[in-house]
């Protein structure tokens, strides 16, 4: 008998199947679903279709550990809002993780053999990236999206998850039980565009990879051998030749810059991750990083997807997170696809931050095993309360999704307007406002929520010393310095004012106000042996190092002032 909910497969609904794999691709092209607007635009696709399918067909519901993680994991980032180190930005990570539920459920329709399908467009949705990104990359005006520093970075902007990416394509292919002609062609294309995009890190990763994924397959012997011959053939060409940024296959070594950072961002990142068990909320780590550093760097992202779990929402949603993707990818139920596939992902992702790419997460919720826990039809009331729950938070994302894209796109004013907590937004606002008490107020309204930031302790210093109160200018600048103290432009703005304001109390008589600032001046430099003697040494092996010496207008005035 024909089903009325459409032609049903092993799949699921094949048109239900057909959309979705449509939007899973879309999702790639869409930068990956990195900015907020477009996990908003993600989520709420995601939930008019289900609730096509729902009306359709009803849900099926299975309350498997990767949908409890899936819950536990998103709700923690919007419950973390409460404690967060910027409270305003923090509901912006809810909106970005949303899509995980939609997609969640979906994947429960989807069923196996749907997920597996999914999977499987991967290294086609690679393909058609890297031809597209190679060729759109040489358009002056689309340059800088598509190529970044010489290296491919597809419709992610960033080479190593493109390259990560292209890895998992790759990946599928070689568990593929039959391949056709075409599939030749799509492993062309991505190891061309891996070797493009340049990532050391995922070329080093590619070997066992590869070797895993031949090792497990039927017909290894056939296919271990042109594929091993074909690859290192062309690594070895295109690196000697230098061709785009494949020459950084002959700088691989421990001592580059790159992984030497990485580490020191995780030595400084772990004693934060113990002092706060419950996390520092969405983009937390990245305003807080100038209190505990101890290396000249500024990075949104700590370059381990664990470790940036738990500095987001905390150990126990990360822990748990993280044991049952362990749990599904080694369980009896995983096929060899889902386990090389999720397991590669999970290897790049503690060496950067794939998962930033919700795009990713979701080629990870593939991977997972979505049948096991008990299993339930939503029923009609249950199903309306769902798509009513769904509505409003689509409402919510797209909210929160419109004022990020218009922050990106630089209307700073008109996103403030629709966000008034967009502290990305106020920060541009305040460095372009000339009006002293409205850049005060402004500042004053970020430091309620984020007391981190160097530029706003900064605006507030200038609007003191334009008011002539430099007591308060002092303190402000103190605060400054605390947030960025490798920052020397901010030593030597405070140098700037002090030593202006020294000269006008000179100049007025007042030569006990005067010595006071002279005295403040005095500690710019002593406070900067102080971070000298924190700096790891690490910090000193990286391309970029510490600059720690005031200029010679520092020494050239103390000198003067003491004659």
């Amino acid at each position: 008998m024909k089903s009325t909910s459409g032609t049903k497969g092993p799949g699921g609904d094949a048109r239900f199947l057909l959309w979705l794999r449509l939007l899973f691709a879309a999702f790639f092209i869409a930068a990956g679903l990195y900015f907020e607007w477009g996990s908003a635009v993600a989520t709420l696709c995601l939930t008019l279709l289900l609730i096509w399918y729902g009306r359709r067909g009803g849900l099926k519901l299975q309350w498997s550990p990767s949908w409890i993680a899936v819950l536990v994991l998103t709700g923690a980032y919007l419950l973390s809002s409460l404690w967060a180190a910027d409270r305003g930005l923090a509901p912006w990570g809810f909106v970005k993780l949303l899509p995980l539920v939609p997609f969640a459920l979906c994947c429960m329709q989807a069923g196996p053999d749907g997920r597996q399908r999914l999977l499987e467009d991967l290294p086609a949705i690679g393909g058609v990236m890297t031809v597209l990104s190679f060729l759109l990359q040489f358009i002056p005006a689309l340059q800088r999206s598509f190529s970044i520093a010489g290296r491919l970075g597809g419709f992610f902007q960033y080479p190593n998850t493109f390259a990560c990416f292209l890895l998992l394509g790759l990946a599928v292919l070689l568990c593929r039980a039959q391949r056709k002609k075409r599939d030749w062609l799509w492993a062309a294309l991505l190891v061309f565009g891996l070797l493009q995009a340049g990532s050391r890190t995922v070329i080093v990763l590619a070997v066992p990879v590869l070797l895993a994924g031949l090792l497990l397959h039927h017909d290894r012997v056939r296919l271990l051998l042109p594929m091993a011959g074909g690859g290192a053939a062309a690594t070895g060409v295109l690196a000697l030749l230098r061709i785009g940024a494949a020459g950084r296959v002959l700088e691989i070594t421990p001592s580059a810059s790159t992984f030497l950072g990485r580490l020191l961002y995780w030595k400084d990142a772990l004693p934060v991750i113990l002092r706060h068990p419950f996390g520092l909320g969405y983009l937390g780590y990245y305003f807080t990083q100038g209190s505990f550093q101890t290396g000249f760097y500024s990075v949104r992202w700590v370059h381990n997807d664990l470790l940036q779990l738990m500095l987001d929402v905390g150990w126990i949603p990360a822990l748990l997170t993280a044991g049952v993707i362990l749990y599904s990818l080694f369980s009896r139920s995983g096929s060899r696809m889902t386990r090389l596939v999720g397991l590669t992902l999970c290897a790049h992702a503690m060496l950067d931050f794939d998962l930033a790419f919700i795009s990713m997460w979701l080629v990870l919720l593939l991977c997972l095993d979505w049948e096991g826990g008990k299993t339930a039809r939503v029923k009609r009331g249950a199903a309306r309360a769902l798509a009513a729950a769904g509505i409003v938070l689509c409402a919510l994302s797209v909210w929160i999704g419109a004022a990020s894209a218009l922050s990106y796109a630089s209307r700073y004013q008109a996103a403030l307007a629709l966000y008034p907590w967009d502290t990305f937004s106020a920060v541009r606002a305040i460095t372009e406002c000339t009006d002293a008490d409205a850049l005060d107020a402004m500042a004053n309204d970020v430091l309620k929520r984020n007391d981190h930031l160097a530029v706003v302790w900064d605006a507030k210093a200038r609007t003191a010393f334009s008011n002539g109160d430099v007591a308060s200018m002092m303190e402000y600048k103190r605060r400054s310095i605390t947030c960025a103290p490798y920052a020397l432009e901010e030593y030597v703005d405070s140098f700037v004012m002090l030593s202006q304001a020294a000269e006008a109390y000179a100049n007025a008589g007042d030569m006990a106000s005067a010595m006071v600032c002279i005295s403040e001046i005095r500690q710019l430099q002593p406070q900067l042996d102080t971070v000298r003697a924190r700096t790891d040494p690490l910090a000193w092996r990286l391309t970029e190092t510490p600059q720690l010496d005031m200029p010679e207008e520092y020494a050239q005035y103390l000198a003067q002032a003491a004659e």
